[in-house]
């Protein structure tokens, strides 16, 4: 499946507009699947996550535990709005 970004052009662009924290090139070819459309908010949350953490470097181990918890928000945030969507369909 081709991609709309290659993991060198993520890699260049994250270390360019995040100079302070890091993005190292195995981290970014676990990005390339991100839609462009989505790539500089993605970059921003990991960033701002790292910088919370103290990390200067996000490398593949800190991108796969990104990744992990940013999936079980989403599936708290699907099945939060398939239980208020019941409610509202019980009134």
């Amino acid at each position: 499946m081709p991609t709309d970004l290659e993991h060198n052009q993520i890699y260049y662009s994250a270390n360019k507009m995040y100079p302070e924290v890091r993005v190292s090139e195995a981290a970014c070819k676990l990005l390339v699947e991100i839609p462009k459309a989505f790539m500089g908010m993605a970059l921003k949350d990991i960033v701002k996550e790292a910088k919370e953490q103290g990390v200067t470097m996000v490398d593949e181990e800190f991108t796969k535990a990104f990744n992990e918890r940013w999936k079980a928000k989403q599936e708290i945030c699907c099945q939060t709005a398939k239980l208020l969507a019941d409610l509202s369909h019980r009134k």
